[in-house]
C-alpha cells in the first residue's frame, strides 16, 4: 500500500481510497504533506486536523464547482463536484461518530454527488430497496446493452459507501 503516514494503516487506506475514488494526487498530496507529523501522533487533535484538512480541500473544489456553474460549464462543475464529495467523504470518515459534523458532511457529500453525477449525465438511477419492511437507498447503473442483462448487487462495507466510484 502506498504510505504517507509510517505506520498509521486507517490514514494509509483513506488516502489511497481517496486517490483510487478520483482525487487528484496533487491536491490529496498537499493535504497528506502537511499531515504527516499528524499522522504518526494519530491523537485527537491529529484527527481533527485531519478532519479540517479535507474539509477545506473539500470546500476549495466545491466553490470551483460553483464557479463552473456560473459560467454554464456544468460538465466540469460535474467533475469537480464528485470529486469535492469525495474530499467530503474522506473527511466525514475520519469524523468522531457522535460529531454533528459527521451527518453534515455525509449530507453535504451526497449533494455533491447527486449533482455531479447529473450533470456529467451519469447514467445512474437512484432507487429503494425494499428490506424486511424498510427500504435501503440504492445506486442502480444500467448496462447499457439492449434488452435484459444480469445485475450485480454490491454491498459496502465501513470503509466505503455506495457513491465511492
Amino acid at each position: 500500500m502506498f504510505e504517507y503516514f509510517r505506520g498509521n494503516y486507517v490514514w494509509n487506506l483513506a488516502t489511497n481510497l481517496t486517490i483510487g475514488s478520483g482525487g487528484l494526487i496533487g491536491e490529496i498530496d498537499t493535504v497528506a504533506r502537511s499531515s504527516v507529523e499528524a499522522g504518526q501522533r494519530n491523537d485527537d487533535p491529529a484527527q481533527e486536523e485531519w478532519v479540517q484538512a479535507f474539509m477545506r480541500l473539500a470546500g476549495h473544489v466545491h466553490e470551483q464547482a460553483r464557479r463552473d456553474k456560473k459560467a454554464g460549464h456544468l460538465h466540469s462543475a460535474g467533475c469537480k463536484l464528485l470529486r469535492a464529495a469525495n474530499y467530503y467523504f474522506a473527511a466525514e470518515r475520519q469524523t468522531h461518530p457522535k460529531d454533528p459534523r459527521k451527518t453534515m458532511l455525509y449530507k453535504t457529500m451526497l449533494s455533491c454527488f447527486k449533482q455531479g453525477a447529473a450533470w456529467r449525465k451519469e447514467p445512474i438511477e437512484w432507487v429503494e430497496i425494499p428490506y424486511e419492511g424498510k427500504s435501503m437507498p440504492a445506486l442502480f447503473v444500467p448496462s447499457g446493452l439492449p434488452g435484459r442483462s444480469p445485475c450485480m448487487i454490491h454491498f459496502d462495507g465501513l470503509d466505503v459507501n455506495k457513491e465511492t466510484i
